[in-house]
């Protein structure tokens, strides 16, 4: 949804718009992580 708002607003450019969703699925990928282990050791 937060990437719709940004596309329709313009503010989503080629090289930013790629650079923000590759972080944001790093983030992603590593929070998951942190929970599975959370979850581990729970």
């Amino acid at each position: 949804i937060l990437e719709d708002a940004l596309t329709n607003h313009g503010a989503y450019d080629g090289e930013t718009g790629d650079w923000l969703f590759r972080a944001k699925a790093e983030v992603r990928k590593k929070l998951g992580q942190y929970l599975d282990n959370t979850k581990e050791r729970l």
